[in-house]
């Protein structure tokens, strides 16, 4: 899992996909729904993949002392104290995040799935 996207925020990075990678999201989604992708819809396909990857390891397994916690706790910290006039612990602000990440991280599956499902109703 990689802890910034392109932004520096805490988030999926998203790399094009290789060769391999297409031709076993080909192969993947032909076995699954018996439907073949274009190699076009194929690599759309293969980045929502990893997207909704990261997502799932994001809500599920970041560990408090992981340098992604931290990065999360600060931008939660900043926030508060900035837009809420709060000063909380890192602690507390981890917990915060953590509730939002949730429900993040739900929405986000949901916007991905939603996008997977456009990709294979064209077939």
């Amino acid at each position: 899992m990689k802890n910034n996207n392109h932004n520096g925020q805490p988030g999926p990075t998203i790399t094009e996909p290789t060769s391999a990678e297409i031709i076993k999201t080909i192969e993947t989604v032909k076995k699954q729904y018996r439907i073949l992708l274009s190699r076009d819809d194929a690599i759309g396909f293969a980045k929502l993949t990893q997207e909704l990857a990261w997502w799932q390891i994001a809500e599920e397994e970041i560990d408090p002392a992981s340098e992604l916690a931290k990065d999360i706790s600060a931008i939660a910290q900043e926030y508060l104290k900035t837009n809420q006039g709060k000063n909380i612990s890192q602690a507390e602000a981890y917990k915060k995040a953590m509730g939002s990440l949730a429900i993040s991280a739900s929405m986000e599956r949901k916007r991905i799935s939603d996008q997977m499902e456009t990709i294979l109703s064209k077939y």
